[in-house]
C-alpha cells in the first residue's frame, strides 16, 4: 500500500471511531503490503474513502 492509500485508511477509521464503529486494523500488516497480491480494496465516492476491504491468507 502506498502513503496516500494508508492515509485515507487511517482518516477512514477515525470517522468511523468519531460515530463509535470500531475498526481493529494490524497497521504492520497493511504497512508491508507491496501491491503484489490483491488482497486490499479502497473504494472512494469522490475524494473520500467510504470503503475498505482486506483479507489474509493463512498457510499451513
Amino acid at each position: 500500500m502506498n502513503e496516500k492509500q494508508l492515509e485515507d485508511i487511517r482518516i477512514l477509521q477515525q470517522e468511523c471511531e468519531r460515530e463509535d464503529f470500531t475498526l481493529k486494523l494490524n497497521w504492520e500488516t497493511l504497512r508491508s503490503r507491496n501491491g503484489v497480491n490483491k488482497n486490499d480494496f479502497l473504494h472512494y465516492d469522490g475524494l473520500i474513502t467510504c470503503w475498505f476491504s482486506w483479507s489474509l491468507r493463512f498457510w499451513k
